[in-house]
């Protein structure tokens, strides 16, 4: 995150649909990896999956944490690992191996980018 003019918060995902050069200079005909949830959108709520390709990145993989890519797996539940136009590798399962992305699924990505926004007020496990 950084101060934008005037006090204001401006976190990275602002800066890259602001389009500030140094952010999407990172993005920019990259592969990108995006580990990324329901909150992971910026100030007008759009979201970083969006924004990303938007900006010249091209989006290879989304990595889903606990309770999936949009918070509606239970708790203990595995997400499944999704097909679509842009496949989705679940970060959470019953075991301990299945806590981590799979080696193979970060082989071909330029860029990985995190965006986990959260306010600290739920409970993890």
């Amino acid at each position: 995150m950084s101060a934008a003019p005037g006090g204001s918060v401006r976190t990275g995902l602002d800066r890259l649909a602001d389009g500030d050069p140094e952010a999407v200079g990172l993005l920019r005909g990259a592969r990108v990896g995006l580990l990324c949830h329901a909150a992971s959108v910026d100030r007008r709520l759009r979201h970083a999956k969006d924004l990303v390709s938007a900006r010249g990145g091209r989006l290879v993989r989304l990595f889903a944490p606990e309770h999936g890519l949009y918070g509606a797996a239970q708790d203990m539940v595995p997400v499944a690992t999704e097909r679509g136009v842009v496949p989705v590798v679940s970060l959470y399962g019953e075991r301990f191996d299945a806590l981590h992305p799979p080696a193979d699924s970060l082989e071909d990505l330029d860029v990985l980018a995190i965006d986990l926004q959260d306010v600290g007020a739920r409970y993890y496990t």
